[in-house]
């Protein structure tokens, strides 16, 4: 058994030893601290101190794999390595995460060699010392794809499994804001109602870990639930896909993925079609007064609290801009104080080509209605997203009759 340069600190076993059978809670039982310490030394994992077929395992060599698994010189498949007790499957999902291409070798087949693993016998759910299970692992870092954790749960990973302080994989997926594992874990089958070492839930957490996350878990809730798909949620109307999206130019509320499912779905949607008008929309004045207001996410405080990194790439500032042409069509959201109904609201769009606010004391009876509105029928009472028309710089009209569903943003 190869080291990869690991080795298990005094204080790592003892906090170990003393969650016996049980799970640690994160403040009382340290908990926090076991994870901060395993954090710092898995660090120091340096792949090329595994044994050879480990090392292959780690690196996606899908070829090496395949061949020292039907010439019977690969280790038994249940087996684990490092001090830390990774299995085989971890060290492919680790890879995967780390490992691009790599001093001119083969191209790293990372999915390919998971498939081949699972299929030749390697468990998924070998736990390490932490009791991470390899779906932990690749759920837990932000890629483009999920393609690792989505394997492992079509190979019989458990997908409520608990590790040490008694988190599930879906709590690791909301805390790293890596929405498309979240997405992967839910369709899967995650609860978010898992209680860990601290008597919290996935359920608990997932207002606060950004809106990326927010509209996935909405989205499977609504599915669980047998609900109707809300107004404007991701993806084309007719077939689904999120890719290419275009908008009905009347409404832009309803999406489209081409011209062909536009032209298709028209017969239906003109029957429901509410073009913007004065019976259904607020005008507003925007205001980009102030050029230095920073907020900090409410995921990231959460993130910090719990023992999370926060995710790098979220933004760390939004500041008032506005966009270059006009006429400009778009999908905002307003955000409204949660202690003050005359404080100034916060609106922007995805790519924040708008972000500015609105006073009350510009309109006080309109920006009320739209208080209201946030408030009755937006998510968490706070915000909402609405389709809107930005005018030009001192015209903003939003179109209110349609509140649409969660966006990522």
């Amino acid at each position: 058994m190869g080291s990869a340069g690991l080795s298990v600190p005094p204080r790592m076993a003892t906090l170990i030893a003393r969650a016996g059978d049980g799970f640690l809670s994160s403040f009382k039982g340290g908990g926090q601290e076991l994870r901060k310490i395993y954090q710092e030394c898995t660090l120091e994992f340096n792949p090329l101190l595994l044994n050879p077929f480990a090392m292959m395992c780690y690196f996606g060599h899908l070829e090496g794999v395949m061949k020292a698994v039907k010439n019977g010189e690969a280790p038994q498949l249940s087996n684990t390595e490092t001090p830390f007790r990774f299995g085989y499957a971890t060290l492919v999902a680790s890879g995967s995460q780390r490992i691009s291409q790599h001093g001119g070798g083969p191209k790293p087949l990372h999915a390919a060699t998971l498939k081949f693993l699972l299929m030749s016998g390697c468990p998924p759910d070998v736990e390490d010392i932490c009791r991470y299970t390899a779906l932990a692992h690749a759920s837990t870092i932000p890629q483009d794809n999920a393609d690792v954790a989505r394997i492992l749960i079509q190979h019989g990973a458990d997908v409520n499994h608990q590790d040490i302080l008694g988190m599930v994989a879906v709590s690791g997926a909301i805390m790293a804001a890596h929405s498309k594992a979240v997405d992967v874990l839910m369709e899967g089958g995650a609860s978010l109602d898992i209680k860990d070492g601290d008597q919290w839930v996935p359920r608990k957490i997932s207002d606060k870990a950004g809106p990326k996350v927010a509209a996935v878990i909405r989205k499977w809730e609504r599915r669980r639930a047998g609900e109707q798909a809300l107004l404007g949620e991701q993806g084309c109307s007719v077939c689904g896909k999120e890719d290419k999206q275009r908008f009905c130019a009347a409404c832009y509320v309803v999406r489209y993925c081409s011209p062909e499912c536009q032209k298709e779905n028209w017969k239906e949607h003109k029957k429901t079609c509410k073009p913007f008008s004065p019976t259904n929309t607020l005008t507003f004045k925007p205001r980009f007064d102030d050029q230095h207001q920073i907020l900090v996410p409410m995921q990231d405080i959460a993130r910090l609290v719990t023992g999370f990194r926060p995710a790098a790439s979220e933004r760390r500032q939004r500041v008032f801009n506005l966009p270059s042409e006009f006429p400009k069509k778009m999908i905002i959201k307003v955000q409204i104080s949660p202690t003050s109904s005359t404080m100034p609201s916060l609106v922007y769009d995805s790519k924040r080509q708008l972000a500015c606010q609105l006073n009350r004391e510009d309109s006080p009876e309109v920006f009320d209605r739209m208080t209201e509105i946030v408030r009755t029928k937006g998510f968490s009472g706070l915000k909402a997203y609405f389709a809107a028309d930005l005018r030009n710089e001192d015209e903003l009209v939003i179109k209110v009759d349609d509140i649409l569903g969660e966006q990522p943003f």
